[in-house]
């Protein structure tokens, strides 16, 4: 059981805030394969970019945006999971095959 994480980038606390990161993490647990991921957040208070990719045991793909984080908060989130079967995660599991996708704004 154990989480490894990488993150680069750079983070200016000054004015708007500018920001670059991207990171790599991988997380895992007994009884589980490990989970592979990919981060990446770009931009300022006026708008901040997240994409996150799971790459292993089960590939999705998140992206949000969040503008106006100081003064009236609004985001966009859009989350697209390919299917997999529940197997791949527990072998234990009830075998299914499941993927889909979500949308949020406000």
């Amino acid at each position: 059981t154990g989480i490894s994480l990488s993150v680069d980038g750079q983070l200016t606390p000054t004015g708007n805030y500018p920001l670059s990161l991207t990171g790599y993490y991988s997380l895992s647990r007994d009884g589980f394969p490990t989970l592979n991921a990919e981060l990446t957040v770009s931009g300022d208070l006026a708008r901040v970019q997240i994409d996150h990719q799971t790459l292993t045991p089960v590939s999705s793909q998140l992206a949000a945006t969040v503008t106006a984080v100081l003064d009236k908060p609004a985001w966009e989130v859009r989350l697209q999971v390919q299917q997999f079967d529940t197997e791949t995660i527990n072998p234990a599991w009830e075998p299914l095959t499941v993927g889909g996708s979500a949308h949020s704004e406000g």
